[in-house]
């Protein structure tokens, strides 16, 4: 078996003992109730090549939550996997066709797309979207 051929802390893994880490990690900040640092690395997440790992981020704020968490993180992958080598990549994305929702007006605007009885309800109370 050739994983037992690299020595300790060598091991290949696949994408799939890394996806059971990667979420036990996860598991591990949901228990802390770090909620935010679980919602920086609830992001996908594919393998370069053997070793390094990429995590698509959204902003330099997840940029910044992740470099806080990046030496437990690959600590916690290491020594989960066998494998001392493991790295840790980020690329910042841009999300696909999402719109980022910031104001009222959005925010009413998006929720009337989903509920069209919103309208109804906004015209007949006559409520404003704007303060």
């Amino acid at each position: 078996e050739k994983s037992k051929e690299a020595g300790p802390g060598d091991r290949d893994f696949t994408e799939k003992e890394l996806q059971g880490a990667w979420n036990a990690f996860l598991d591990r900040l949901q228990k802390e109730n770090r909620t935010s640092d679980h919602n920086a690395l609830n992001q996908k997440f594919y393998l370069i090549d053997q070793h390094t790992i990429c995590l698509e981020v959204i902003n330099s704020f997840q940029l910044h939550m992740i470099e806080q968490l990046r030496t437990d993180l690959l600590e916690f992958l290491r020594e989960r996997l066998n494998n001392r080598h493991i790295l840790l990549k980020t690329k910042v994305v841009k999300p696909e066709g999402k719109k980022l929702i910031y104001t009222n007006s959005e925010k009413f605007k998006f929720l009337a797309e989903k509920y069209p009885l919103m309208n109804e309800l906004k015209k007949r109370l006559g409520l404003e979207t704007d303060f």
